[in-house]
């Protein structure tokens, strides 16, 4: 009786000893004395998104010639709105992506589109709330916005051959990209492809700034890249520091009949992104289809 006694007594102390040490260690993580709540402590995560969406807002988008174009585009950036949308929800206490619009060519009432521009700009803040506020608001603000801003360029009906998205990239490009290494910069462009000058002469064609429909006609043969190769078609190029930035081109789209005008503006395209340093699988060009066949290639790439 006294060994099963002593046993009892033994047993109960190690018990009690257990409970106190587990006690005490869960009181340390208990919030201090006055309510003062634990602040969230980050966990490693993939990059924070810096996303800029330029729309080629020229004749591509006149109802006459491609009457659904404008709202392909608007359905395209739901997905990547949606995307963001899901970047905050992983992670609402820290999260600071930014997204951002810009516009080529410019519109003709300039103040009143520069003011919904504005509007299409977030920055998170990192922390719940303000993160919230953006969460609960972008896709609505989006989709709002860009119907107003297609609907007022098809309406204006000025419409150019073309965007200047080789000027953009000669003078605006460095805004698309954070220097802050938490960031993964990524440019989308919605475009069909051709390049409109804007007041520039090009006198040769392997070194261009300019692609029209017009220019592309002596290639309209099975036999096109073997004639590019021979006449070193390309795109001038006036930098090649871009290995900071990821890009999606869209709605890549040919004004003619010829098959394989898409594909010549894609390679000119991807030879183009080389030659400026962005890296091998950091760019895609996609031509037109049904959002609906698009929206899994939009988000792979932004995963």
């Amino acid at each position: 009786m006294k060994r099963a006694f002593f046993i009892t007594f033994f047993i109960a102390i190690a018990v009690t000893i257990l409970l106190v040490f587990r006690g005490c260690n869960s009181c340390s993580q208990k919030p201090e004395q006055g309510g003062k709540p634990i602040t969230p402590t980050p966990t490693p995560t993939q990059k924070d998104l810096n996303i800029t969406i330029l729309l080629d807002l020229s004749n591509r988008i006149d109802t006459n010639k491609n009457p659904e174009q404008w709202r392909y585009d608007i359905e395209n950036i739901k997905v990547i709105t949606e995307f963001f949308k899901s970047k905050i929800k992983n992670n609402p206490h820290f999260y600071k992506g930014k997204i951002r619009t810009h516009l080529l060519p410019l519109p003709s009432n300039n103040l009143k589109m520069n003011s919904i521009v504005s509007g299409l700009e977030f920055n998170c803040p990192g922390n719940a709330v303000g993160n919230k506020e953006i969460y609960d608001s972008i896709a609505k603000r989006y989709e709002q916005s860009l119907r107003e801003i297609y609907t007022q360029t098809i309406d204006a009906g000025n419409w150019q051959r073309g965007s200047d998205i080789w000027g953009f990239f000669q003078d605006e490009v460095h805004r698309c990209i954070e220097k802050d290494t938490i960031y993964r910069n990524i440019l989308v462009i919605f475009t069909n492809g051709y390049l409109y000058a804007n007041g520039r002469v090009d006198a040769k064609w392997n070194n261009t700034t300019s692609i029209q429909p017009a220019y592309l006609a002596r290639y309209r043969n099975p036999n096109w890249r073997a004639l590019i190769d021979k006449d070193d078609v390309s795109i001038r190029s006036i930098r090649n520091d871009l290995q900071n930035l990821e890009i999606l081109v869209l709605e890549i789209k040919s004004e003619n009949e010829f098959v394989d005008e898409e594909n010549i503006l894609i390679h000119l395209w991807e030879e183009w992104f080389k030659k400026m340093g962005v890296k091998e699988g950091n760019f895609k060009v996609f031509k037109s289809t049904l959002p609906s066949m698009r929206k899994a290639d939009i988000e792979n790439f932004l995963n």
